[in-house]
């Protein structure tokens, strides 16, 4: 996607360190308000694998190294009724989204975006 700027964003996943990294980074710019989303949701996030019928992924929206934004999702098990359970489907839900304090981007609707064509390929 294009920035404002004309720069590319990049989503790509974020592992556990360096979620816990971009987080630590951040805490020194946040407001009050993102610095207690930053302490209670995103450091303690903890991205897993698919096991007992759920998984949580971080996803990240880059330009070149700079992280511009965090979502932070869980994919589970559609068990809304069942068909969707025999048919595996999968629901992902966006827990927390939080963009880099101080900075005006398009990194959280990107990583929506992005979100969404993820939950329609799983």
């Amino acid at each position: 996607g294009e920035g404002g700027g004309g720069e590319e964003y990049e989503i790509r996943f974020v592992d556990n360190q360096e979620r816990e990294q971009i987080a630590q980074q951040w805490l020194t710019l946040a407001s009050e308000e993102e610095r207690k989303i930053l302490e209670q949701k995103v450091l303690p996030f903890r991205s897993t694998a698919y096991f007992t019928g759920k998984s949580r992924l971080c996803l990240g929206a880059f330009i070149g190294p700079n992280c511009q934004g965090l979502g932070l999702t869980e994919v589970r098990m559609d068990i809304q009724d069942l068909a969707s359970f025999f048919m595996d489907k999968r629901v992902l839900r966006v827990m927390t989204l939080i963009t880099k304090p101080k900075v005006q981007s398009e990194a959280a609707t990107l990583i929506l975006q992005a979100s969404k064509q993820l939950a329609e390929e799983t």
